[in-house]
């Protein structure tokens, strides 16, 4: 079957290596045509970490296309997209592109960084439009962190794999498939409740990330951050509250969480790291997605992100010039 896979960074360079097999014609979409020369001469060298223990090195080259432009895709009948890129800036664009390349038997995974528009639809109080059908989308996240250096990748930590759900039953066949070709490389748990999975997935990465910013610390350094952990606290709770009432069933708890992502001592938060490296973040496009779930008259409910999301704006600004 054919896969595109449309980001090329670490996370969409790992998912090419889970996805590869004599069954899958791999199309992995990378904008940028030096880079794209690069990996159609060298590959991408893929290192899987376990933190410090080397798993697995790898090239990937083999039976994978590496294209620049989805033109080069107008003749293929594509069964599976994975968005991998980036959330920063208008996206919806790239959504408009992609419509004209599918039919109504591919099946789309989102990405999972920001809340996508077919969840707003359901917790939202405003008005949401969106894209695709419901009928072509699987719900999936990504807990693989990882960075990127030329056309070499490492893999840092797999904390949970890609946990994925149908979002209609429609599409339990093609989850089990692909749940049954991830498992042959790596971790993808069975999901009770998907729409709780992505939450919990934008508002950990959210939380995380903003306060990392706020501290510039890394997880060693949160982990003895009392107040760190009573931002972290704070935020994640004011939007929990809100979404009980709405009846998503969240299905970890909040200091679960904590100790969950800052087990992983040595690791620091992605958006904290780009900034460092002077690269644009996705934590304002979070920001806006989760601002969504509150109508404006009842933004008073969530003062203390609002507070906190604007003093580490501030910061950014400052100390980053982004």
């Amino acid at each position: 079957m054919n896969i595109l896979i449309y980001g090329s960074g670490a996370i969409g360079s790992h998912l090419t290596y889970v996805l590869n097999n004599n069954e899958n014609k791999i199309y992995l979409f990378v904008r940028n045509p030096s880079k794209n020369k690069l990996y159609k001469k060298k590959g991408i060298n893929l290192t899987i970490k376990n933190n410090s223990k080397i798993i697995k090195k790898i090239n990937l080259k083999k039976n994978i296309n590496f294209i620049s432009s989805l033109r080069e895709l107008r003749n293929i009948k594509l069964k599976y997209i994975f968005f991998t890129f980036k959330l920063i800036g208008n996206y919806e664009i790239i959504f408009s592109r992609i419509k004209k390349i599918i039919n109504k038997n591919t099946k789309l995974v989102l990405p999972c960084s920001t809340l996508p528009n077919w969840w707003l639809k359901r917790y939202s109080d405003r008005k949401i439009k969106f894209s695709f059908s419901e009928d072509q989308i699987i719900g999936m996240t990504m807990w693989i962190s990882g960075m990127m250096n030329s056309n070499n990748v490492i893999i840092k930590h797999t904390q949970r794999g890609y946990p994925l759900k149908e979002i209609k039953s429609k599409s339990k066949k093609d989850c089990d498939e692909l749940r049954k070709i991830f498992l042959k490389k790596t971790k993808s748990p069975k999901v009770k409740n998907i729409d709780s999975e992505i939450y919990l997935k934008v508002i950990n990465s959210f939380a995380f990330n903003l306060i990392a910013i706020k501290y510039g610390e890394n997880n060693f350094k949160l982990s003895k951050n009392k107040k760190a952990k009573i931002d972290i606290k704070s935020i994640m709770s004011e939007f929990d509250n809100i979404l009980k009432e709405k009846k998503l069933k969240i299905t970890q708890t909040i200091n679960g969480r904590i100790k969950q992502t800052l087990s992983s001592k040595k690791h620091t938060m992605s958006m904290l790291f780009d900034l460092r490296k002077k690269k644009n973040i996705e934590i304002f496009n979070q920001w806006k997605s989760l601002k969504k779930i509150v109508s404006n008259k009842n933004l008073k409910r969530i003062k203390y992100s609002i507070n906190t999301y604007n003093e580490v704006v501030k910061k950014i600004e400052n100390e980053y010039n982004i």
